[in-house]
């Protein structure tokens, strides 16, 4: 019983991220939320678990490098919309 209201439930979430990510063909967001939810799914599926030793490793991985300065970049921006400084128009 468990399991089939959650196989339905992810089918459910599976329908609705298909029609988010069709939805979002506005620039790079499509590719980026594709990228976001193949992540999660291998992540949920790997169980994958992360030691300190492991991300220093990673850290010479040169996609792994440019995600990290894209991702503190966003941070910057977010940050400078919530002070004020910046409209996200």
């Amino acid at each position: 019983m468990r399991e089939a209201h959650i196989r339905e439930h992810t089918e459910k979430l599976k329908f609705m991220i298909g029609e988010l990510v069709s939805i979002l063909e506005f620039g790079n967001l499509k590719s980026l939320a594709r990228a976001n939810y193949e992540a999660f799914l291998e992540a949920k599926r790997k169980k994958l678990r992360m030691s300190m030793w492991k991300a220093f490793k990673e850290l010479r991985n040169p996609e792994v490098k440019l995600t990290i300065g894209f991702l503190l970049l966003l941070m910057k921006k977010v940050g400078k919309v919530i002070e004020g400084e910046e409209d996200i128009r």
